[in-house]
């Protein structure tokens, strides 16, 4: 073309680039110059040169717009292109993005269900103010797998003070063994005003109380004053409901009606071995759930509530500080086992007197493991203080033997005495204790008089006593006044013969006589021996819950000790029980979570090689639909790491839409979720909780598969010539 078409014509497209970029490829270098913005000096496909001559600043593609790196318009337009390029495959993908990382976080929801936190997390939304724990214990072998499990029974103070080191804060035990001093104080007054499930006759144990511990848990004295004498006691308010029901009488069997709490306060509660004035109401905020009406009509509700008051403080005694020390002076170490090996047997050397029912003790001997089964014989004894004036008669009442080989089993001889107990069970969990501990206890055989006439009392503690004989020269010397009284094996005591008590009766029923002073011992102090922990009170506020949670989960070493098959096994423990209504109604929906835990497991494995190769396909697609742009934009100037930036940068944004649509549908699952299980059994836990971890996977999965699909679709891109991208593009 001539000079004067060639004029007007880059004067039209001079006119044009004012909105749309122009490129005008041709070999005239002073045209160029003299009507191009900027010139690109191209060689065997490489661009050899590039000069800005002059910014067009009335330009809506000023070439500074590709130059200036911080710029947010650069990136605004070029996303706006590429959602308008395909918009039909952009919703479709987006959709099924959107549903695929859906299948990928549901499960992830699901997997992260905890038990103990769910558990203890639903406690702090009812505002419960503490949890109780037991102590559990784990066998595992030599490879640390675990191959039984079992409870350890009751708790001492090493326990306690385990606990509270590892929580770093106080925390209370509640003593157990309390006299029953429901047992002759509560009237029934009519069977059916109030649901069996509500009523509890056995207070669980002592706590000493002070301001302290009130604050500690948050309780209220509602009422009168805290006890400060050893005969006084505070009740609870779920006891005062008890009192309200089914009134009070006293031991001259007069009859009070009690309708508040001030006409509690005051009165005379009596026990099987001493009286307690009541001073004082405490409320420890049982659950409003759990009313009169709800646990008569709800079965579930009422086995909720039955745990309720076995946990916690709900069903206590809180007597005054000091206490246990004033009335408890016996200072056997209960509980306070040490096992030691000796050729291959170990040995207890702790002593352990348990009531079973009335004034009844269970003294359990020693007995050499020389067995393939481990072999436990019981003396049970029953105490008559009618047959002498100034002794009391000390009978041998039973035979009982037990034998553990795997599980536990009981094979009891002779007959089971009705008016001794009313069933097995007190006798069967005083027994299962032997087989938690691990006590290995010497044989005794049934006529062997030298074992029959011990009482096991603490060393420290001399006592005067009688002791049965078959003829009055039993005591023929100051020497024979004295009697060593077993205590453990290699322990023994020295006690002072007082007297002789003559057995008339032909047979040898292995009597044995004791004082009056060891009679009250051992009926009140020892048979209601308080040294032990039924469970352990934790205080539970939203800043210590995780300790709680670890301290329930974590499984502490212990020593190893010898199996009935003679192989080593070593002993873990913890306090792994959580003991409470949540617990239990987290029963309840435990079946259908774990259900649903293991179908989750294979959906999440099965729908991260789906996720990432569907967001890596899209993305990657985006990017090489782009090429020519790319080529074209690279022709311009702009560095490779500018390039990767912008496309990065809008598909970063697109995949972010596209979590925060899955996210919000995470966050509709999870209240659906619970609805469905509260239909279901209505438990009073939440089930699923709202956690960062699904939030998480979606989203650091979403971004990982959008850097892949960006990031190797632009090097494979960016290696070729310039005209080669543009030509492929």
């Amino acid at each position: 073309m001539d000079s004067t078409n060639a004029k007007e014509i880059f004067s039209i497209l001079k006119e044009a680039s004012k909105d749309t970029l122009v490129v005008v490829v041709t070999h005239d270098v002073e045209a160029s110059k003299t009507y191009g913005d900027y010139l690109i000096e191209l060689k065997d496909g490489q661009i050899v040169n590039s000069t800005l001559e002059k910014e067009n600043d009335e330009s809506k593609v000023s070439f500074k717009y590709f130059k200036n790196k911080k710029s947010f318009g650069t990136y605004k337009k070029s996303f706006k292109i590429n959602i308008k390029k395909r918009p039909l495959r952009l919703a479709c993908a987006s959709f099924l993005m959107i549903c695929s990382t859906g299948f990928l976080s549901f499960p992830a929801t699901l997997l992260n269900v905890n038990k103990n936190e769910t558990i203890i997390k639903s406690m702090l939304d009812n505002n419960e103010t503490s949890v109780t724990v037991k102590k559990g214990q784990y066998f595992v072998d030599k490879q640390n797998d675990v191959v039984g499990t079992g409870s350890k029974g009751r708790m001492v103070e090493r326990d306690k003070e385990f606990v509270s080191n590892e929580l770093g804060e106080n925390i209370d035990g509640v003593y157990c063994g309390m006299s029953d001093i429901f047992k002759n104080s509560i009237l029934l007054k009519s069977t059916d005003s109030i649901p069996s499930a509500y009523v509890s006759y056995s207070p669980n144990g002592f706590v000493e109380v002070d301001n302290d511990l009130l604050n500690r848990y948050k309780f209220d004295l509602t009422d009168g004053r805290l006890p400060s004498n050893d005969n006084e006691i505070a009740l609870t308010s779920y006891e005062l409901s008890l009192y309200k029901y089914f009134g009070l009488s006293d031991s001259n069997d007069n009859r009070y009606t009690i309708t508040s709490a001030n006409d509690l306060i005051g009165k005379s509660i009596i026990s099987e071995d001493q009286t307690f004035i009541v001073t004082g109401i405490i409320d420890t905020h049982i659950n409003k759930r759990y009313t009169i009406d709800s646990i008569a009509s709800n079965e579930k509700i009422a086995k909720e509530f039955d745990r309720l008051i076995e946990s916690g403080m709900h069903n206590v005694i809180f007597t005054n500080k000091g206490f246990y020390k004033n009335n408890y002076s016996l200072k056997n170490k209960y509980r306070e086992y040490i096992d030691f090996e000796d050729n291959g047997t170990l040995y207890d050397v702790s002593l352990e007197l348990t009531k079973c029912n009335g004034k009844v003790f269970l003294q359990k001997q020693y007995i050499n493991k020389a067995y393939n089964y481990d072999h436990y014989t019981n003396k049970l004894y029953k105490f008559d203080d009618s047959k002498d004036s100034e002794g009391v008669y000390l009978s041998y009442e039973k035979f009982y033997e037990f034998r553990f080989n795997g599980q536990f089993e009981s094979y009891i001889s002779n007959f089971v005495a009705q008016d001794l107990y009313d069933s097995n069970k007190e006798l069967f969990d005083a027994s299962e204790e032997i087989y938690n501990y691990y006590q290995y206890y010497n044989y005794l055989k049934d006529n062997d008089f030298e074992d029959n006439k011990y009482l096991h009392l603490n060393k420290d503690y001399f006592v005067n006593t009688f002791l049965k004989a078959k003829n009055k020269d039993f005591i023929k010397t100051d020497d024979d006044r004295y009697v060593e009284l077993e205590y453990s094996k290699n322990n023994k005591i020295k006690a002072e013969v007082i007297g002789v008590y003559i057995n008339e009766n032909t047979e040898d029923t292995n009597n044995v006589i004791a004082s009056k002073e060891v009679y009250n011992k051992l009926s009140y102090g020892i048979s209601n021996y308080i040294g032990e922990y039924e469970y352990i009170t934790i205080p539970l506020s939203s800043n210590n819950y995780k300790k709680i949670i670890k301290l329930i989960e974590t499984k502490y070493d212990n020593k190893s000790i010898q199996t009935m098959s003679n192989e080593t096994a070593f002993v873990k423990f913890g306090f792994n029980e959580l003991f409470n209504e949540y617990a239990l109604s987290y029963q309840e929906v435990e079946s259908p979570v774990l259900f649903a835990k293991n179908i989750s497991k294979y959906i999440f494995i099965a729908a991260i090689p789906l996720v990432s190769l569907l967001i890596f396909y899209y993305f990657s697609g985006v990017i090489y639909d782009s090429k020519k742009e790319i080529g074209i934009i690279k022709s311009l100037g702009s560095t490779n790491k500018e390039i990767v930036g912008m496309y990065l940068f809008q598909n970063i944004i697109m995949s972010l839409v596209m979590a925060a649509i899955t996210c919000a549908l995470i966050s509709i699952f999870i209240p659906v979720s619970n609805i469905m299980f509260y239909s279901c059994t209505k438990p009073i836990v939440t089930v699923i909780r709202y956690s960062f971890i699904p939030y998480l996977v979606t989203i650091g999965m979403t971004i990982g598969c959008v850097l892949l699909g960006t990031l190797i679709p632009m090097i494979n891109i960016l290696k070729m010539k310039v005209i080669d991208i543009i030509k492929k593009g």
